[in-house]
């Protein structure tokens, strides 16, 4: 049961990121879905308040990315876990600054960035 475990701290790693870009595409549905028809042009919402949701979504999705990768591996993990988290915030920071480089959107890192930041600190204050 121990082997399987800790072959299941990557893949819930990988979880936490689909987590957090389910919950950023349904903020960012949601938006698109209550537009007023006055603001739809070739099927895309052009609200006043539009671009504001659409980095909300972002911020937010990155956010819950950034917390689920910390916490979902140190979850599973059998033993070790704030070990596991602090490794798993540490490739967590790395991609996320790939994304930054290769994007230049700084709002989704920052997020990313607090929100797993304060889920290895939660992790470590309750363990």
């Amino acid at each position: 049961m121990r082997i399987a475990r800790w072959l299941l701290v990557l893949p819930f790693g990988v979880a936490g990121w689909y987590l957090g870009l389910l919950a950023g595409l349904l903020i960012y549905q949601t938006g698109e879905i209550t537009c007023p028809t006055e603001y739809i042009v070739s099927g895309s919402c052009n609200a006043p308040w539009s671009h504001a949701v659409y980095l909300f979504a972002l911020a937010i999705g990155a956010g819950v990315a950034g917390a689920a990768i910390v916490a979902l591996p140190t979850l599973v993990a059998p033993e070790r876990r704030i070990w596991v988290a602090g490794v798993a915030l540490v490739l967590g920071i790395v991609a996320a600054t790939y994304m930054l480089v290769t994007t230049a959107a700084w709002l989704p890192f920052v997020a990313a960035l607090i929100c797993g930041s304060v889920s290895l600190w939660l992790i470590k204050r309750n363990l």
